[in-house]
């Protein structure tokens, strides 16, 4: 994550074709404030286990670019507390 803000933003969103999937990502700002994707994933449904899956291929992926302390904005904080118990 070098040149973007220490700061991760956590969100879902819904697809809207005869598939019904969830479109979960992960989002940065760089140092002009625009907006940079780090992840995503197409799942089934958000459950904790989909979560898990994300959050842990997301934090392999930035765990080691990561030397700040890293602020982390989401409104799913239930969903994600609970795939990190």
């Amino acid at each position: 994550m070098k040149g973007c803000l220490p700061l991760l933003v956590c969100d879902r969103t819904f697809t809207t074709s005869k598939f019904h999937q969830t479109l979960l990502f992960a989002l940065s700002l760089d140092g002009n404030n625009q907006i940079i994707l780090l992840a995503w994933a197409l799942v089934q449904s958000e459950n904790k286990q989909n979560w898990r899956f994300f959050l842990g291929r997301l934090c392999n992926a930035i765990g080691s670019m990561v030397t700040d302390p890293l602020t982390i904005l989401s409104d799913r904080e239930k969903a994600l507390i609970n795939a990190t118990d």
